[in-house]
């Protein structure tokens, strides 16, 4: 392909049984800013919500919704190093569930079903203190 091509697809309730994956292209501007409502439905205790890097090969910085031992893990590095949220409670197997993701440079949270929003942050710089501080 010589110019960009954009293909719009409606996706409407992909199923995935260990090994399937869906390709969408890049988030722009999620390095500093992201909002994201899910709804999904999962039939286990731990997979891959969402899986975005820098790079293909991942290296750099990253944003990863991942199910793990029934818990949304938002794990994120944006240069200053690793953040990870956690829920409050477990998701429902077998039912649809909603998911808000919210992350603002640092800052992020978390809800689950309506439930308690979780907050968190990565870790910042001393030198990206001092740069906000001093505003």
């Amino acid at each position: 392909m010589d110019e960009e091509e954009t293909v719009e697809a409606e996706v409407k309730s992909p199923r995935f049984t260990g090994h399937g994956w869906l390709a969408f292209p890049a988030l722009k501007a999620a390095y500093k800013h992201i909002q994201l409502d899910l709804e999904f439905r999962p039939e286990a205790w731990d997979g891959i919500l969402i899986l975005t890097g820098e790079r293909d090969d991942l290296q750099g910085d990253f944003m990863a919704l991942i199910l793990h031992h029934g818990f949304i893990e938002f794990r994120f590095d944006c240069g200053s190093g690793v953040g990870i949220v956690r829920s409050a409670e477990t998701v429902k197997l077998n039912e649809w569930n909603t998911l808000n993701v919210y992350r603002h440079r640092w800052d992020a949270w978390i809800q689950l079903n309506g439930g308690k929003r979780v907050q968190g942050r990565s870790k910042v710089h001393n030198y990206a203190r001092k740069l906000v501080y001093a505003q």
